[in-house]
């Protein structure tokens, strides 16, 4: 089972990898000098899909026999929607995959926990992430 959500995982980011756009689209010159101050502009047909994982999370009922699977099914959806309208290009685009691996592990390893307490803290993680989103991207 291991072996099968790793291939998964790696599937997705090579998805995500190929179907970026590599024509330079506006803004992608704003988002290279983001500094310290400035977050990173996403694109909109792209936010939509992370904010809908986000709501998604903070939506969610983290209580005793909360349908954790069913939610790690609905953040995996956002992220083939996600990778599938991939247009960003340079530092941006960097920035969000660095956040990006990390958060599709957190997916994948919800969907793997054989546990009550294993979920409640890769959903806590999952929190943390989004939080962490928030600033630094818009």
């Amino acid at each position: 089972m291991k072996f099968d959500t790793q291939f998964l995982v790696a599937l997705i980011l090579g998805l995500f990898l190929f179907s970026c756009g590599s024509e330079s689209l506006p803004g992608d010159e704003e988002a290279a000098v983001a500094s310290a101050n400035t977050k990173w502009k996403i694109h909109a047909e792209m936010m939509v899909h992370l904010r809908t994982a986000e709501q998604a999370v903070a939506g969610f009922s983290a209580s005793e026999g909360a349908d954790y699977a069913a939610l790690a099914g609905d953040l995996q959806e956002a992220l083939t929607l996600l990778t599938a309208d991939c247009t960003m290009t340079g530092a941006a685009h960097d920035a969000l995959h660095e956040w990006l691996l990390p958060y599709m592990e957190l997916v994948d390893n919800l969907g793997d926990a054989q546990d009550e307490a294993s979920s409640e803290q890769v959903f806590r993680s999952l929190e943390a992430a989004f939080q962490e989103f928030n600033l630094s991207f818009e």
